[in-house]
């Protein structure tokens, strides 16, 4: 595949055509990632948004900006398999603020979907650097309590919904309880 969108970056280039020069960019990024070549994924998908921002395409620049957050949090992650280093926790950080930049990006555009995946990478990220805001942990245990009620897992669901519900009373807040269920 690799192989095929490096031919496809070549006429893109060759023609002068931007929009699939920077489309093709992150197909490659994809394709370095998952064969775990993160710093040439990294360094493709920063072309791709470097395009994304000179044809002012906020759609293609929020999805360039969540796959570098991706390969910051995946070198963070391999980093971590040692212990909580301090490169670990840099490129973790590092994630977050492109996370936070996607998250940007897709609230402008009012992108429920998107809006919902940034948030839920960066809780990701604060959690393994053990960062997470007490709203943070209440997300990360309504998620993992709707994972395990849709596995079947009713008993260990309901557990994960009364941690939530017990944060939410710690803080005063019981206004997203009735968005746990």
């Amino acid at each position: 595949a690799i192989e095929m969108h490096e031919h496809a970056l070549r006429i893109a280039q060759e023609t002068s055509d931007l929009l699939s020069e920077g489309i093709t960019c992150g197909n490659l990024g994809n394709n370095y990632h998952v064969q775990g070549n993160v710093d040439r994924a990294l360094e493709m998908h920063q072309k791709n948004l470097h395009i994304a921002e000179t044809l002012d395409n906020r759609q293609s620049a929020g999805v360039a900006k969540g796959n570098i957050a991706l390969c910051y949090r995946t070198m963070g992650e391999q980093y971590s398999i040692q212990g909580l280093s301090e490169q670990a926790v840099c490129n973790l950080t590092e994630a977050i603020n492109w996370y936070d930049q996607q998250l940007q990006i897709r609230s402008e555009l009012m992108d429920k979907a998107g809006v919902e995946a940034a948030t839920k990478n960066i809780v990701y990220c604060r959690d393994q650097i053990g960062q997470l805001t007490r709203g943070e942990e209440v997300q990360k245990l309504a998620d993992l309590g709707h994972h395990s009620k849709n596995e079947g897992q009713y008993t260990n669901a309901i557990a994960l919904y009364e941690q939530a519900l017990v944060i939410l009373e710690e803080v005063g807040s019981l206004t997203g309880g009735g968005r746990m269920c």
